[in-house]
């Protein structure tokens, strides 16, 4: 578009000859439109959600925090060590030694997480009648059955091994592979504790029994079993097992890592889905009596179930009388042993806490705490969690702060130093711990069995192809599928001795304590199968039906009801989180037993951060 505009120019203005007259000028203005420049553009910064935008993206975390020892010296008072009625606190101080001081003598500190889950692993538990053995998978150990007068009825009691964590009027399911348990099948409990005694291990239930079978056996819990459950109503029956892999073939051989599976071959359809529970029974003693989650459907008369009746692929068995079979309606938890891999190795720095000692300064009794010193310590190497994933392929939401004893001569000459169950503490010695922790060094510090942190290869497309790090034997795990929650119902111990008497009595500590860096949310989240949804977890289950379940991982510094969360400093891109630790070194054998409640309590002290 043209537009003529009349200006008037004065032309002497211009030169001093020029004529003062009327001058047209003609301009041509087009449509056009032109973007600000960036320098143009004004961000307003809202710093506040800039911080929490790259808090919750931030995956490095450093750790630092302050340690105190309580421990006992009654075992080792032949010591050069032992010092003017007390132990010298150098047998236990975490110091590094040495010139220049880089070695850790008797104790290393580490950052591990929880990596894998194995539920094959053999648990052993020695009892006063003998070792118990039953893979993780099998749950909870009984040691025998027994009964007690409640309301003038004999109820079912059940002498446990480890913690079951459960409460008046829940479930379990009982079993045993061992010998023949006419009682297999479903109880409610009635209470905790045989006469209000041994509450976390022992059991009392419903059940009115008029005789009690012999052996030891197996338990797990149950979540919401129907009355058809607990009466086993129309069960069905079975003919053949077969040993295959999880598609339910019996083609090759088994690989050495591979999983054992078995088919089940059932005399009707069974109408069975990926993901449901069975329960078998033999009225024998017999491997596959149990609860059992089905892998694979092959067809309508054949399922999978992970249980390993051979090594050899293809081996058969057939039944007279016929095993009988049920689908359960309630859900049965599932145990594994949880290993934890290590993250860092010494990189860290130990000192004196200044103006500090602990509850027990200057104490010459050596039957109470006797190390005295109070010690800081910060790791010098960011810890990142954004490429690892826990047992249960989820987001990391729990660290462990790894303590390990390392044995040797120096400063004092104490024995291997091997891991094994709580329950065993009692019987734990160098000959039949899980596994070795540090070995004797007669001549100077004693070996750090494991040291290798984790390091990943990375392909060319730059997905990790191949993982290498050391692991511990962790925890024993009670998961159920609907819950969505791993419960600890055992854990490992690190135990020592003296050198020239390893197999004596020793001392023991728990190793792992754990830093609950995220957590998850109490509310369980659903979706149903074909449904669209964002920012699911990992770890979330799939149900029979195709629906899934999960729980959501709360951002750091947010609360759920004002209780459920975790809120720490973030500065500078990473994460400070920042603890206390009490480690308590208790003698294997007290000749003074300890009040149970006060013993618990220690024990949850210990355990928060």
């Amino acid at each position: 578009m043209e537009n003529n505009y009349v200006t008037q120019l004065i032309g002497s203005k211009r030169y001093k000859l020029a004529r003062n007259e009327d001058t047209n000028l003609q301009l041509q203005l087009e449509e056009k439109t032109k973007p600000l420049t960036e320098y143009d553009i004004i961000d307003i910064v809202n710093l506040q959600q800039l911080f929490e935008d790259e808090r919750r993206k931030a995956t490095n975390y450093r750790f630092n925090g302050k340690l105190n020892i309580y421990t006992s010296n009654v075992l080792s008072q032949n010591s050069a060590a032992y010092v003017s009625g007390k132990f010298n606190d150098t047998a236990w101080s975490p110091m590094f030694y040495g010139n220049p001081a880089t070695t850790p003598s008797n104790w290393v500190m580490q950052i591990t997480y929880p990596s894998k889950m194995d539920p094959f692993y053999l648990i052993q538990a020695r009892t006063p009648s003998g070792t118990i053995s039953s893979n993780a998978f099998r749950g909870f150990q009984y040691e025998y059955l027994g009964s007690t007068i409640v309301n003038t009825n004999d109820r079912l009691t059940i002498k446990g091994i480890q913690s079951h964590n459960m409460v008046e009027g829940e479930y379990i399911y009982l079993y045993s592979n061992s010998s023949f348990n006419p009682l297999q099948g479903i109880h409610k409990i009635l209470s905790t504790g045989i006469d209000g005694n041994n509450l976390k291990q022992d059991l009392t239930l419903e059940t009115i029994i008029s005789s009690i079978p012999s052996g030891s056996g197996n338990f797990v819990k149950i979540v919401e079993p129907s009355f058809d459950d607990i009466n086993f109503n129309s069960p069905q029956t079975f003919n053949i097992s077969t040993a295959t892999d999880i598609s339910g073939s019996t083609s090759g051989t088994y690989t050495p890592n591979e999983v054992k599976y078995t088919t089940i071959t059932t005399s009707l359809p069974h109408n069975l889905l990926v993901g449901d529970f069975v329960d078998i029974r033999f009225g024998t003693a017999n491997i596959l009596n149990g609860t059992w989650r089905v892998y694979n459907v092959v067809n309508s008369t054949r399922f999978v179930i992970r249980a390993t009746i051979s090594l050899t692929k293809g081996f058969s068995q057939s039944y007279s009388p016929l095993p009988q079979w049920r689908r359960l309606d309630g859900t049965p938890s599932e145990y594994y042993i949880r290993k934890f891999e290590l993250l860092t190795t010494n990189s860290y720095d130990v000192y004196p806490c200044a103006f500090s000692s602990n509850i027990y300064s200057d104490v010459s009794d050596p039957t109470i705490g006797t190390v005295n010193d109070t010690w800081m310590f910060q790791f010098n190497q960011d810890v990142s969690v954004e490429r690892i994933r826990d047992a249960r392929n989820g987001p990391i939401s729990e660290l462990y702060y790894t303590i390990i004893r390392r044995s040797g001569k120096n400063p004092y000459n104490f024995s291997h130093v091997t891991a094994d169950w709580d329950f065993n503490y009692k019987t734990s010695d160098t000959s039949n711990g899980l596994e070795f922790i540090s070995i004797n060094n007669p001549t100077g510090i004693g070996s750090i069995e494991k040291f290798s942190a984790r390091t990943e290869t990375i392909g060319l497309d730059g997905e990790i192809v191949g993982v290498d790090g050391d692991m511990y034997m962790g925890d024993f795990i009670d998961y159920n599928s609907k819950e969505l929650r791993e419960v600890k119902i055992s854990e490992v111990i690190h135990r020592f001795g003296i050198a020239n008497n390893p197999n004596g009595e020793g001392y023991y500590y728990k190793p792992f304590k754990k830093l609950q860096v995220r957590r998850y949310s109490t509310i369980i989240e659903t979706a149903a199968s074909g449904e669209t949804m964002v920012d699911i977890p990992d770890n979330y289950e799939t149900y029979p039906n195709g629906s899934i379940a999960w729980r959501d991982l709360l951002t750091i510094g947010y609360f759920e009801e004002g209780v459920n969360g975790v809120d720490y400093p973030f500065v500078n891109g990473s994460h400070y989180f920042y603890f206390n630790h009490n480690l308590y070194i208790r003698r294997q054998d007290p000749p003074v037993l300890i009040n149970q409640d006060a013993a618990r309590l220690v024990t949850n002290i210990n355990e928060e951060c």
